[in-house]
Formats: C-alpha cells, sequence, structure tokens
C-alpha cells in the first residue's frame, strides 16, 4: 500500500507485552514509528494537553519533535499521537487505516468525492478547523490548541454552566 504514491501513512495497532497497545505509523519516505501511553515518569514526552507517551523509531511520519522539556509538537499532524490512539479505541474502529497525502482523497465505488480535502487524513489542511470567536464574556478565550473534543467545554463556560451543571450537560452529551 506505501507504494502507492497516493497513499501517505499505514497506521495500526497491536497489544503489547504489558496488555497495552502499540500504535504503528509507516510511511514511503518518512519512515516508520511505533508508540504508545506511558506512565509519565518513564515517558519520553509529553503533549500539549498533558497526554505521556513512548515510542521507538522516528517522530518523522507524524512530523513530531520534541523540545528540550520533552514537550511534544507536532508541525503537520496536530496532536498526532493522542488522535491516532482513540481512533482505534473505537468498536467501529477497525485495524488498519491509511490515510492519503494532501490533495488526495480515497473513493468507494458509487460515492462522490469531496473535492475539499480528505476526512480520513490526519494532515493539519483536512483535520483542523477554524473557529471563528467574537463576543465571549471577559475571561473567555480559546485554548492556543484547540481539539474539536473542547469545543463542548468551551460552550459550556461561555454560557456561565459550571460544576453539577456542566456535569449534567455532558453526560446528556
Amino acid at each position: 500500500m506505501l507504494s502507492d504514491p497516493h497513499v501517505d501513512q499505514a497506521i495500526w495497532r497491536t497489544e503489547s507485552q504489558d496488555g497495552g497497545h502499540c500504535f504503528h505509523v509507516a510511511t514511503r519516505d518518512r519512515g516508520e514509528l511505533r508508540f504508545w501511553r506511558a506512565r509519565p515518569d518513564a515517558a519520553r514526552g509529553r503533549d500539549v494537553f498533558g497526554n505521556s507517551w513512548d515510542w521507538a523509531g522516528s517522530l518523522a511520519p507524524v512530523t513530531g519533535e520534541t523540545s528540550s522539556s520533552g514537550q511534544l509538537g507536532f508541525a503537520d499532524y496536530p496532536n498526532a499521537l493522542e488522535r491516532i490512539a482513540t481512533s482505534f479505541a473505537k468498536p467501529a474502529g477497525g485495524d488498519l487505516w491509511l490515510t492519503a497525502h494532501v490533495g488526495h482523497e480515497f473513493k468507494l465505488p458509487d460515492t462522490a468525492l469531496h473535492n475539499a480535502g480528505s476526512h480520513g487524513s490526519l494532515h493539519k489542511f483536512d483535520s483542523a478547523s477554524p473557529m471563528i470567536f467574537a463576543g465571549a464574556p471577559a475571561g473567555i478565550s480559546l485554548p492556543a490548541d484547540l481539539r474539536t473534543i473542547d469545543t463542548a467545554d468551551l460552550c459550556l463556560r461561555i454560557l456561565g454552566i459550571t460544576g453539577q451543571q456542566a456535569e449534567v450537560a455532558g453526560a446528556a452529551r
């Protein structure tokens, strides 16, 4: 599959010896990466959301870099490790994930192409969405690194729903 110039990444999950999961990312031209969640005291790096990770191989398949303090950042694949790990947690997540290079998309027979981008890609051009934010109450601001899953909590804060009210609203989601 990686010999096809339209395929960017092949991603899959295996079971690790300790009963956890190991995630694999292979590319044709940027190498291979294996990574897994790690205890904070044993992690090689932490992402901006506080998740602890360890890995073998190169971070290049997800354009990852670590700072001198061990902070992980991703130039072209925002929040790549968490997004990959959580995508396989879903019951219908499947066993293999192929992503297309920017400007390409996979198509099933009898379906239409979405010329604006591929919804199965990890690349920032296909996965980052702008948020228009105006008129929020004082003290409310967008997080520096906004994820889609942060939107509901942000809306609750703007509406002034906190504490137990927020827990009830979150449970209703």
